[in-house]
């Protein structure tokens, strides 16, 4: 009895052991970089430029290191001989080739890398490669192929895959260079997670009619293929991932080079690096960027990677665009986008109404406010007219909103003591004026109020929710506040989050209301509307 009583602890204590090592060896595997082989040297596309800009993009991430190990570029067979790269010493395997057939000894190493666990990632014209190379083709599934080669696939208007025999439907091709639309397929796969349910990528051909073994193809993002711009009028795939053996094959057919505004795309870079996150580690850490594209409006990375560096940009505008929203919704969820501007374009958007003769300007990258100048608050002191008399920078966004999440970065100079965010229902004279706003400032802490209703004789401001926390001046902080019934939430970098309710907050508001208090300088940047959604596990009282 005692020797299988102590069997039983040894295999016990064994198992946690066991158990013990995987758990250190799966946290060392996470703190190493993912490492990415970037395969090129041939292609009927411009590599020489596009090689180099993912991989500086890629290597720009602190968790990954990209290197290039090119293909011989000619037929020399003792070049082709000569190289050997070794696919196992790297996390993922990215694809900018479109040439000769490798050798059958690489091609059967590839095989091998990618079905023990490895991933790779296919790049637009790298799908049209290696016509008859069979385990390559199961592993891309759609490729550039004639339509008797194999199944062609794209989405109907009720969002599901249409398969088209070989030989039937729509030959393989490209429209011109456009902007053009993308629809996410899969809104919970950790690469497309927290996208845009539509967004606009940047001029780029879009791939049309692809064929091939079209097996295990796992969609992640189609696109509309234009007619006004040489397309077919359907949906067409973008971006699928199909297993292979243990390893897993994500195919993007973006990526067009000729010029880089494709590759500059933020939704681009974005899927690059998320999928090497993924196909390395199963999860993706890289947030959806503030400045992912919307569903009308393109967005390019505002220093280019290619570059090397930021020659030609100011200290003010490389602090601008560091870093992500430290701050994220806690009472709802982000829905439609409803406005955006981060300010990229010299002139002020219409949405944007300056007041009390206070100026506003574009300055490196974000919109900045200062005080109306002396001459003009001098004659509205005469008027009587003190509070508004323009001493310290105020304007509206004229966006109409309900339930909302609102989003910027804002950073107070020159001495100004705080800013209000907050929200109004037309004015006094056609509304019921002010409704709901947080108040930050560097010395008084912040506060959630609820303004009184102008058309009500005895109603007061109310002071909801305060906080002790104080903003640094000089230094950028983030800002989110969120409406969602009668409900309000607000933080602040740094700062605890505020929550209040009054039935005042749920009414509709017509303008987004932006003074602030104490003389000085404010600057916006980064500035996000969405409509709110309620929670899923969150039921209305």
């Amino acid at each position: 009895m005692q020797s299988v009583i102590k069997r039983r602890w040894t295999n016990l204590l064994f198992g946690l052991w066991c158990g013990l090592a995987f758990c250190l060896t799966q946290q060392v595997g996470a703190d190493e970089p993912i490492r990415v082989m970037i395969v090129a040297g041939q292609n009927n596309h411009d590599w020489k430029k596009s090689t180099p800009y993912i991989q500086q993009f890629l290597d720009q991430q602190p968790h990954i290191e990209a290197v290039i190990e090119n293909a011989p570029g000619d037929s020399d067979q003792e070049s082709w001989n000569a190289w050997k790269p070794d696919f196992s010493d790297y996390d993922v395997v990215l694809l900018n080739y479109n040439g000769q057939m490798w050798p059958e000894e690489i091609r059967h190493d590839f095989e091998k890398y990618v079905a023990e666990g490895g991933g790779a990632i296919i790049i637009h014209a790298a799908n049209n490669s290696f016509t008859g190379w069979t385990e390559f083709e199961k592993m891309v599934a759609l490729l550039w192929r004639s339509p008797d080669y194999g199944t062609s696939i794209y989405i109907d208007e009720d969002g599901r895959s249409v398969r088209e025999k070989p030989g039937e439907g729509r030959g393989m091709g490209h429209g011109g260079i456009y902007d053009w639309l993308m629809s996410t397929q899969d809104e919970n796969h950790p690469i497309t997670k927290g996208m845009p349910p539509n967004w606009m990528h940047c001029r780029d051909e879009l791939y049309h009619g692809q064929r091939g073994p079209a097996e295990n193809v796992n969609l992640l993002l189609s696109a509309y293929s234009d007619p006004n711009h040489g397309g077919t009028g359907k949906r067409e795939p973008i971006v699928w991932w199909v297993p292979y053996g243990k390893g897993k094959v994500v195919t993007n057919v973006m990526g067009h080079v000729g010029e880089l505004d494709c590759l500059q795309c933020v939704g681009f870079q974005t899927i690059a690096i998320r999928a090497c996150e993924w196909l390395a580690r199963g999860e993706c850490t890289t947030k959806i960027p503030i400045d992912f594209p919307l569903a009308n409006q393109t967005s390019k990375v505002k220093i280019p990677a290619a570059a090397g560096n930021k020659e030609g940009t100011s200290e003010q505008a490389k602090e601008n665009i560091k870093g992500e929203p430290d701050v994220e919704p806690v009472i709802s969820r982000r829905g439609e986008i409803v406005f955006s501007d981060d300010f990229d374009k010299s002139d002020i958007r219409p949405e944007w109404v300056p007041l009390h003769g206070t100026r506003w300007s574009i300055v490196d990258g974000a919109l900045k406010g200062k005080p109306a100048t002396k001459e003009y608050q001098d004659i509205q002191i005469q008027k009587g007219n003190r509070a508004h008399c323009g001493r310290t920078p105020s304007s509206r966004l004229m966006i109409p909103v309900e339930d909302c999440i609102l989003l910027l970065r804002f950073k107070l100079n020159d001495g100004l003591a705080g800013a209000h965010f907050g929200f109004n229902d037309g004015s006094t004279r056609t509304g019921t004026g002010h409704v709901c706003r947080l108040t930050a400032t560097t010395n008084k802490g912040l506060a959630l109020q609820k303004d009184k209703n102008a058309n009500l004789k005895d109603d007061l401001d109310q002071t909801l929710a305060t906080s002790e926390f104080c903003l640094k001046p000089e230094t950028w902080h983030w800002m989110m506040l969120e409406i969602v019934g009668d409900q309000m939430a607000a933080q602040v970098s740094g700062g605890p989050v505020l929550m209040a309710r009054h039935p005042r907050i749920g009414i509709p508001k017509d303008q987004i209301n932006l003074p602030t208090r104490g003389g000085g300088v404010i600057s916006y940047d980064h500035v996000r509307v969405w409509k709110a959604r309620m929670l899923e596990n969150q039921e209305p009282d």
